[in-house]
């Protein structure tokens, strides 16, 4: 009988570490989603390129986490889905700035290399004085002949980037603060972006900029 007790108390004290881990474990990935502003991709190397997705196959998936103190998204994850599973493509991080859920676009899919394949931005947060800013975006450009995506470098340091395809450019206009208006232009240098053009204008008292 005392054998029996004891076993009895083992079982019991099982069945709650466990129920207690899995409340950790939950705890712990709201945590991680709140927290996490690393990148975390994972590039199969055991995987030929040959065999990896190509990028028409891709699809992406949004997670979003919602701080429960003011039903704000504070921090969003994007899972890359190709052939019907998930791929190695994860990047999940906290938004400078918290939105409403309802907000549409968590990320989007264009081309900003101008290399013909649809690159990918993930929504990051707002610069910019006086509601007069843009969204910025972390980016990541499609290599098609590693199959995979790199990260672009300081690409969320461009508010609203306007792209033109036939100049090759990626320019932003934007208010720093409340006397300057600033507008840069970058080209493409292998995978990162060098600025060719920056104007630093003052803003007249009436709400335009001032005349040089």
């Amino acid at each position: 009988m005392k054998t029996a007790h004891i076993f009895l108390s083992l079982a019991i004290l099982l069945v709650s570490c466990g129920q207690a881990s899995q409340a950790d474990k939950k705890s712990a990935t709201s945590n991680q989603q709140a927290d996490s502003t690393e990148v975390v991709l994972q590039n199969n190397k055991e995987v030929g390129d040959e065999e990896r997705p190509a990028r028409n196959e891709y699809s992406f998936k949004t997670t979003i986490h919602i701080d429960d103190s003011d039903d704000l998204v504070d921090s969003i994850t994007i899972v890359g889905w190709a052939r019907g599973k998930q791929t190695d493509f994860i990047f999940g991080h906290e938004l400078w700035i918290k939105q409403f859920k309802e907000k549409k676009e968590w990320f989007k899919e264009e081309d900003i290399n101008f290399d013909g394949f649809p690159d990918l931005m993930v929504y990051h947060g707002y610069i910019g004085f006086g509601g007069q800013g843009g969204d910025v975006f972390v980016a990541f450009v499609w290599k098609p002949d590693e199959r995979k995506f790199i990260q672009v470098e300081d690409f969320d340091a461009i508010p609203d980037p306007m792209f033109d395809a036939e100049a090759k450019t990626i320019s932003t206009t934007y208010r720093a603060d409340y006397e300057y208006v600033d507008s840069y232009t970058f080209k493409w240098d292998g995978d990162k972006l060098k600025e060719v053009d920056w104007n630093h204008e003052p803003i007249r008292m009436d709400g335009g900029e001032e005349d040089n």
